[in-house]
């Protein structure tokens, strides 16, 4: 009876195998969808694009036809998506507009021809695109700060980068100097201090406005450190000596005459301070301080021999301050001047 026994389980386990075996090398049918991407490779000077308005999507359907393990095998590859560059089967690298045969493209796969498994259908089979060189050319990069104010030059590492991308596009930029564009967000800003010199890493580049969307457009090294100084909303200017001027009433001045002392003709060391628009325009001269005694009626009749100026024709944001605004005169009554009588001005 053990002797039995173990020939069953013999024949059992020999008659298993032999399923599996024939289980795994008959035939079977798989569909499935994926993606399907072209890429620039490194060996070539070309470039595939299919453009957006012949309904493209870069999905496919397939239909692979094999021995059951190997099918499984390559349906997990095809899945995770299929790379296709100019010079493969099926990808024409002559310049100009091509039909791509996605079916011999497919079927031309390492993945495929290694296992045996047949590729029955490629839905859609063919689709026309657009082989183009690949160019590339030396562009400068120009520091984008949108509504940011910076004070100084911005310096950028790299001051250059390479543009590469299919030669009818960049025939685009004509014969000008190409630019690509490093953008400061509002985002990155935000952490720098207003007045210091900081630097910002890795912001990407960008290429023209006239490329952009342009498939295979790339811009090396894509991205650069800019050093740059964010200008404060806030800014003061000291200003040596502001003149000081005199200011009477149109009534008195037949009658009296002020002279300032010559020691005090300038207030020394003024300080404006305020937005930095406005204290852009002080330091350039645009925009003048000036200080002014103002002598009423009663101050020319008493004679008085000293007064605080004031900072006349200043704009409102800014603010103008002074260790000292004393001006020291004197009044002096004019030949043949009469006194006004008391309320005359009135």
């Amino acid at each position: 009876m053990p002797r039995n026994l173990g020939a069953i389980v013999i024949t059992t386990i020999v008659a298993l195998l032999v399923w599996i075996f024939a289980e795994s090398e008959s035939l079977r049918s798989r569909e499935f969808a994926t993606d399907v991407t072209f890429v620039v490779d490194a060996q070539s000077d070309r470039l595939v694009a299919v453009g957006a308005n012949t309904g493209w999507t870069g999905r496919v359907g397939i239909t692979l036809t094999g021995p059951a393990g190997s099918l499984e095998r390559v349906e997990r590859r095809l899945r995770e998506g299929v790379r296709l560059a100019p010079g493969m089967a099926g990808v024409p690298l002559e310049v100009g507009t091509r039909a791509v045969m996605l079916r011999d493209a497919i079927r031309g796969l390492p993945i495929v021809r290694e296992t045996g498994v047949t590729v029955s259908r490629v839905d859609p089979a063919e689709v026309l695109a657009e082989v183009d060189q690949v160019r590339q050319a030396e562009a400068r990069v120009v520091v984008d700060a949108g509504d940011a104010e910076l004070d100084g030059a911005p310096d950028v590492t790299p001051p250059t980068a390479q543009l590469r991308g299919p030669g009818r596009a960049l025939d685009r930029l004509g014969a000008r100097e190409p630019t690509v564009s490093l953008r400061l967000e509002p985002a990155a800003l935000r952490n720098l201090v207003p007045g210091r010199r900081e630097t910002l890493t890795r912001v990407p580049l960008r290429p023209p406005p006239e490329l952009d969307g342009v498939v295979g457009v790339r811009v090396e090294p894509s991205t650069a450190d800019v050093q740059l100084t964010l200008r404060s909303r806030t800014a003061q200017v000291e200003l040596p000596a502001v003149p000081v001027g005199v200011w009477l009433a149109g009534s008195e001045m037949a009658r009296f005459e002020v002279v300032i002392k010559p020691e005090d003709q300038f207030i020394r060391n003024v300080r404006v301070s305020g937005p930095s628009d406005l204290i852009a325009q002080v330091r350039s001269g645009e925009l003048r301080i000036s200080a002014t005694v103002v002598l009423g009626f009663e101050e020319l009749e008493r004679g008085i021999t000293s007064k605080d100026a004031v900072f006349n024709l200043v704009p409102s944001p800014l603010r103008v301050e002074a260790d000292s605004r004393l001006v020291r005169f004197e009044i002096r009554r004019k030949p043949n001047g009469q006194p006004t009588p008391p309320g005359a001005e009135r």
